[in-house]
């Protein structure tokens, strides 16, 4: 009996050499202190602190990012994610940002939740949660103790600094990067630390999964340096080794950046000494708002310094040198802090606007999620710190001491507080990216004297079918900045569509006046030419865009269209294989292709095109009718029927239909069905002399068979 009950005992103690786990032993073992329930709560904080978001809306960038991005609705399309910018399955854009990763990242939430939000926001959260895991992780490696290491975690979890990143959900890619090169940074510190190398060749592979998730990751080698002049042991050249392997494993990543994107992507509209003298104030403004967060914004409108001896470069330089002066001087007492301290420096690095200034705003919330990291850990020194301070020591007066538990026994407590503070600030964060409405508001409310919250808040009503007040944004968009082409393009496909077309062509005309290499307005024109009849100045106008960009799909497609209808049938097919060999996700594309197989009488090739317009979108009328009328001239009159059945199905006053349905009934001999579509497309366009003579047609005929 005695044997059983040791053996019981012997399986309920962390520290017996009996236990059978290995995924136990080989956590608590790597990591002192470390505990699965103290990392579930820690979890669960996190999760708690964005759940509202889970009813929210795609915001902004999410609308092209997801819902008009052809390369995600496939997951055949994962090759391309690698060869291409971030940009490439949003017709027509382009950037310098090089993310397959984010871009994957969507297409898996895609193939599970197609445009559904809530699966996106749940991955958003989820990811959330477990970087906040490896925080308590890292904590845990810097800190050492247990309270410390949870109120640092909390701190990160719940900071409203990364409202943005988790609440929207084009901002992930701050969580995915922050995910991959905090891994990272875990399993070089448990290397470093057992001086085990099996340990540096996956944090290297974590390492570039960061980098193909954005390239702010490119901070690692950075952080591995601090950490080795801070920690490290022996002279320069030891402490040099891992920063010196970390550096090297950006060549690889550089190399397909260089092979995919054609460039660094570091060029800039702003000189680089405006630029420096812009970073000062940039980085105390990023120290503020972690500092104490409050009067947050989703857009900062901060104009860049262009005069070095200004208040406003001057005061926040000094400021920052002494903030450095600081942290240095507080190294020879605890590492910990002068670590976290400047951990959080290096990280703003990137987002300084230095080696390029961020667009469209120089600076955003969503770019402290990594240096908040920094900032908690140091939050969590201080917690430690205060904590040794106030342990009594023999000797001591009674009095003394129980002043100092009186102390001690303040600091959960004031921790717990703080934490709830920060929590109440997240959840009220939250509600600025509930959808888009709420969002473009609160940008022009937080940045009224910029022209481009104005311009977002534009577009928004433009899609809203909001002309009136659209137009009223991009005219004070106009206002702030005479020169911003798009808002002027903008304007002028408000006054095409309420049909002032001199008022149009004035709009676009000074776009081409400030930028004659404008590929988007050289499409609009054609589009306006055509509507007054000008065929040969439309046709000018995509032409003129194609040479400024020869894949471009728009130009494309209106060109094939255009040459479609001056009857160049050889011509439009040109244009749509052109366009279709760059997008072959575009239903207009293969429907208006197939649309010229049919009338070369190539039907097989023109049903081909149909059905990929249809397999792209079910749902589209004119495809199902210019299929029904491929299968009538096969004379598959059957499938002919089921085809303009549908049509009509999903559109019941559609008049073509109505008409080649009465065709394929009097070809099959049934009249009386032929006369009641006939009169149906009569009733929805009385003035067809077509559908009236096909009426006569099946009149003579059901008189002559009843005679």
């Amino acid at each position: 009996m005695g044997k059983k009950k040791d053996k019981k005992n012997g399986r309920g103690s962390r520290s017996t050499p009996e236990v059978p786990s290995s995924a136990k032993k080989h956590v608590s073992d790597l990591v002192p202190g470390f505990t699965w329930k103290h990392l579930l709560i820690v979890m669960i904080i996190s999760v708690g602190a964005y759940c509202s978001t889970l009813s929210m809306d795609f915001v902004w960038d999410d609308m092209y990012q997801i819902k008009s991005n052809d390369q995600i609705k496939s997951l055949s399309h994962i090759p391309s994610f690698f060869a291409s910018d971030v940009w490439a399955g949003v017709k027509d854009l382009s950037s310098g940002y090089y993310r397959p990763l984010f871009t994957l990242s969507l297409a898996a939430d895609y193939s599970l939740w197609d445009e559904r939000p809530v699966g996106y926001h749940l991955t958003n959260i989820a990811l959330h949660s477990a970087v906040t895991a490896m925080v308590y992780l890292l904590s845990l490696c810097i800190l050492r103790t247990v309270p410390p290491t949870l109120f640092s975690a909390f701190i990160f979890a719940v900071h409203p600094v990364h409202a943005e990143a988790v609440a929207w959900i084009s901002g992930r890619n701050e969580m995915l990067w922050s995910l991959f090169m905090l891994g990272s940074l875990f399993l070089y510190l448990l290397g470093r630390e057992r001086q085990r190398m099996t340990y540096i060749a996956p944090s290297l592979v974590l390492f570039f999964l960061a980098l193909l998730s954005k390239e702010t990751a490119i901070i690692l080698p950075l952080i591995v340096l601090l950490y080795e002049l801070c920690y490290g042991t022996g002279g320069l050249q030891k402490k040099m080794r891992f920063p010196v392997v970390y550096a090297l494993a950006v060549i690889p990543y550089v190399i397909l950046r260089l092979v995919f994107l054609k460039g660094t992507g570091l060029g800039d509209v702003y000189p680089l000494s405006w630029r420096l003298y812009t970073a000062p104030g940039l980085v105390m403004q990023y120290l503020r708002l972690l500092i104490f967060p409050v009067n947050l914004k989703v857009f900062y409108d901060i104009p860049v310094k262009k005069i070095f001896l200004s208040p406003d470069v001057i005061i926040p330089l000094l400021l920052l040198g002494a903030i450095l002066w600081c942290i240095m001087f507080v190294l020879r007492y605890d590492k910990r802090l002068t670590f976290s301290l400047l951990f959080s420096l290096i990280a703003l690095i990137p987002v300084a606007g230095i080696f390029k200034s961020l667009s469209p705003a120089l600076l955003a919330d969503r770019y402290l999620y990594i240096p908040s990291v920094g900032f908690s850990l140091a939050l969590g020194t201080v917690y430690s710190i205060i904590v040794q301070k106030t342990e009594p020591s023999p000797p001591m007066k009674p009095a003394s001491a129980q002043e100092l538990f009186r102390l001690r026994n303040m600091v959960k407590p004031g921790g717990a507080f703080l934490v709830g503070i920060l929590l109440i600030l997240t959840l009220q964060r939250n509600h600025c990216w509930t959808d888009d409405a709420i969002f473009t508001h609160a940008m022009v409310r937080d940045a009224p004297r910029s022209y481009f919250t104005h311009f977002s808040l534009g577009t928004f009503l433009d899609s809203q079918g909001r002309l009136d007040d659209a137009a009223r944004e991009f005219q004070v968009a106009i206002k702030l900045n005479p020169d911003y082409v798009d808002a002027h393009n903008n304007l002028g496909i408000i006054y095409d569509q309420r049909g002032h077309l001199q008022e149009a062509l004035k709009e676009y005309q000074i776009v081409l006046n400030i930028a004659p290499g404008n590929v988007k307005v050289h499409n609009n024109l054609g589009i306006l030419y055509e509507k007054t009849g000008n065929l040969d100045a439309a046709q000018g106008e995509y032409e003129a865009a194609l040479r400024l960009d020869p894949a471009n799909v728009t130009a494309l497609t209106n060109l094939g269209l255009l040459d479609r209808k001056r009857d160049r049938p050889a011509d439009a097919m040109s244009s749509f294989q052109a366009a279709l060999a760059r997008n072959q996700n575009d239903p207009g594309l293969h429907n208006a292709l197939g649309s010229i197989y049919l009338g070369q009488q190539r039907f097989n090739d023109a049903a081909g095109e149909f059905y990929a317009a249809l397999k792209l979108n079910p749902d589209s009328v004119e495809a199902h009718t210019n299929l029904g009328l491929t299968f009538r001239k096969m004379n598959r009159l059957g499938d002919a029927v089921q085809e303009f059945r549908t049509a009509l199905k999903l559109n019941p006053r559609h008049a073509e239909a109505h008409n080649n349905l009465g065709v394929v009934y009097m070809l099959l001999g049934n009249v009386d069905e032929a006369i009641s579509e006939f009169n149906a497309a009569l009733l929805i366009a009385p003035q067809n002399e077509a559908f009236r003579a096909n009426l006569k047609k099946a009149a003579g005929r059901q008189a002559k068979k009843g005679s």
